[in-house]
């Protein structure tokens, strides 16, 4: 088992933060046969909004899932990240194509990805999602999700319906 710690440096002068845009930039997002690459910093002015506003958003214009990792991952980090893409690919193929949805893989002990750890207040192996509605981020780790590492169908299930809640 690998164990990673990050320290995150909140720069608490500029409160706001970006949402991911997919029109430029480093770390790179996965989809039905294509690559996208995506600046962490964000290209547009959203604003960060607090996680519980997640479960009030509906039409979203687009859904970022984040796995964060370290650069060793144990079988479940990487099972996270398999099932997670295979999820996506399976059941929003069509929103992964146009960019509704987005997939990232980042790596957390990266200095070049400091900037995204820092907006998802990442720590260790973990999953996102992130709802941009209105030029907002509503970021939600999904901590149950680690529940149903070992069980694909009901991972993958679980995973589709709080997409497709928010969409």
């Amino acid at each position: 088992m690998v164990l990673f710690v990050i320290f995150v440096v909140v720069d608490t002068k500029n409160s706001s933060s970006k949402a991911l845009s997919s029109n430029s930039g480093s770390p790179t997002t996965s989809g039905a046969n294509n690559t996208t690459s995506l600046d962490a910093a964000g290209t547009n002015s959203a604003t960060q909004s607090d996680s519980n506003s997640f479960l009030e958003v509906t039409e979203a214009e687009q859904v970022i899932v984040v796995h964060f990792h370290g650069t060793n991952q144990c079988w479940s980090c990487v099972q996270l990240g398999e099932l997670a893409l295979a999820t996506l690919e399976e059941r929003f193929a069509t929103q992964l194509e146009e960019e509704k949805v987005v997939f990232l893989e980042i790596n957390g002990e990266l200095p070049e990805n400091r900037e995204i750890v820092q907006l998802y207040q990442a720590r260790g192996s973990s999953l996102f999602l992130n709802a941009i509605k209105d030029g907002e981020n509503h970021i939600r780790e999904e901590v149950k999700i680690w529940q149903l590492i070992s069980q694909e169908e009901k991972f993958k299930d679980y995973l589709e319906k709080e997409i497709s809640t928010v969409l």
